[in-house]
């Protein structure tokens, strides 16, 4: 009977407090204290009044014995209650908790071991000093060798960016077919990758997301490094670790001008605990696009020996200290520069737009797309509107560096637009060198797929043919059969302004030829800026 309304009373209490917060569990537990004294009082009197009749003292122990496990126990749940709430918190910042997940919590506890991931059922595969795991069956091979293959370049990377090396194992676990990858408790939806830092282990869909290894290994580096300069994780602001991450995960790529827009800004002093950084996913706000910006843009302007700085400051200072330390000025005061730039760089942008295509004044849009490269340098798209920029107002060797940029970025990124960047750059170097203008057309040949290279050959075909003029001495004739073909013209180079100062450059390059050819190229110039005149 005892054990009986022990596990009565324990379940009571424990299915009570699903539905209660810790202060009103904290309440239960009280009222509960109460209740059970006053069973023990009652109990004692009762046995002291029959004691003469032969009451059996054992029977008053067990019941003793029965409340103070039940009253132990409802302890232990009204402790285990609040401490729900405080893994809640720090995970997510959420400070309200229902039955339902309180119940997936205590369910996931129940389990133990079984609820994670049985590393003896999986196929594993050691390479490269890694131990990779997959479900059986799951075709992992082409992954394992991608990760392989891109290790050892990262590690002296990151070794040269961190001012460090560590020799700390790793496993990598891969998630395909009946494996399913975790969820993201904060917003719901299954993570893109992450690292375990306590179980060394690095956790991968498949497919495998572009830059992702490359991120997580970075977190595995790191925080690994730091672990072994007597750095404790939680010293390391989560914007800080996360925002680096990024940042050089995503080395060479171009920041979305979309994302720099439209994200609503989050103070980094708002992004430093796990907690902070979870709650704050969901959209308007986005903390990775955020703190990576923020990382990339200090190391631009500190270069990369400042991530090491930071780290040997780290070993005697806090973070903030070391921060001061490595850079001159103060997070707050970097944070500041950061916001102010970040605010304004969609506003430069929006004139700059206006006066291109609104005004059509060239120089001054321009110069404001130069302020905005100076702000951020790989902002997407901004190469290309200098480029085109440069190209309107006859800086030919300008706007093919930049077109270089371009292709560079494409090429990162693995766009599918890399074909066009080689398109717009071959129709930038045929203002200075024909021949590498070819060069940069087969290449956009070369990445193009089959059924859409058609243009592109077009373009190397008109190419060969005018520097085949050229080098025959009918340069007139070449570039008149060029101004007049389809794929040249209509590749970029489908523009009156462009097509005008192309003439005016072959006019310039060869002033003493009274050949028909030439009279023609004079009258299509003065035909295009009647047109421009008129429009």
């Amino acid at each position: 009977m005892s054990i009986f309304l022990l596990l009565m009373g324990s379940a009571a209490f424990g299915g009570l407090l699903f539905f209660l917060t810790p202060k009103q569990g904290a309440a239960a537990w009280l009222v509960a204290t109460v209740l059970l004294a006053g069973v023990v009082i009652i109990s004692a009197f009762r046995f002291k009044r029959n004691r003469k009749q032969g009451s059996n003292p054992a029977a008053l122990l067990l019941l003793l014995g029965t409340v103070l496990s039940v009253w132990l126990v409802a302890l232990v749940l009204a402790i285990g209650n609040l401490l729900l709430y405080e893994v809640e918190e720090y995970m997510t910042e959420n400070t309200k908790l229902t039955a339902a997940q309180k119940l997936d919590y205590v369910q996931h506890i129940a389990k133990g071991k079984q609820a994670e991931i049985d590393l003896e059922n999986l196929e594993k595969t050691q390479k490269a000093g890694m131990t990779f795991y997959s479900a059986k069956g799951s075709d992992s091979a082409e992954v394992i060798e991608e990760i392989v293959a891109s290790t050892k370049k990262l590690q002296r990377e990151y070794n040269l960016l961190l001012g460090g090396k560590t020799d700390a194992p790793v496993s990598v676990i891969l998630y395909s077919g009946e494996l399913e990858m975790p969820q993201r408790e904060s917003i719901q939806q299954q993570y893109n990758g992450f690292y375990n830092q306590q179980e060394q282990t690095i956790h991968l869909p498949m497919p495998l997301g572009k830059s992702v290894w490359a991120h997580e290994y970075m977190h595995h580096q790191f925080l690994n490094i730091a672990d072994e300069r007597g750095i404790y994780g939680t010293e390391i602001p989560e914007w800080f670790s996360e925002g680096l991450a990024v940042a050089i995960s995503e080395k060479g790529h171009s920041v979305s001008y979309t994302d720099l827009r439209d994200t609503e800004y989050v103070e980094f002093q708002d992004l430093e605990q796990y907690g902070e950084w979870e709650n704050r996913l969901n959209p308007p706000t986005n903390p990775y696009f955020q703190s990576g910006s923020f990382v990339r843009y200090v190391l631009e302007r500190e270069g990369d020996q400042f991530v090491s700085k930071v780290f040997k400051e780290m070993e005697r200072s806090s973070f903030q200290e070391s921060f001061l330390q490595a850079t001159g000025k103060t997070v707050d005061e970097y944070e500041a520069a950061f916001i102010k730039d970040f605010a304004e760089i969609p506003v430069l942008w929006e004139q700059a737009h206006r006066m291109e295509v609104g005004k059509g004044d060239h120089v001054e849009a321009l110069a404001l797309f130069l302020e905005i490269e100076a702000i951020m340098p790989t902002l997407e798209l901004v190469n290309h509107r200098i480029a085109n920029l440069y190209m309107e107002t006859g800086h030919y060797e300008k706007a093919v560096s930049y077109r270089k940029t371009e292709v560079a970025l494409a090429i990162a990124e693995e766009r599918p637009t890399l074909p066009d960047a080689y398109g717009y750059l071959a129709g930038s170097l045929l203002f200075t060198d024909v021949s590498s203008a070819i060069g940069a057309a087969e290449q956009a040949v070369a990445a193009s797929l089959e059924e859409t290279s058609g243009w592109h050959k077009g373009t190397v075909e008109e190419l060969e043919e005018l520097e085949m003029g050229i080098a025959s001495g009918r340069h007139f004739d070449a570039y008149l059969s060029l101004l007049s073909g389809e794929y040249v013209i209509g590749n970029g180079l489908y523009n009156p302004n462009l097509q005008i100062n192309l003439i005016e450059k072959v006019l310039l390059e060869y002033p003493d030829n009274n050949s028909p050819a030439r009279f023609k190229l004079i009258a299509m110039k003065q035909r295009l800026e009647t047109e421009m005149e008129n429009h």
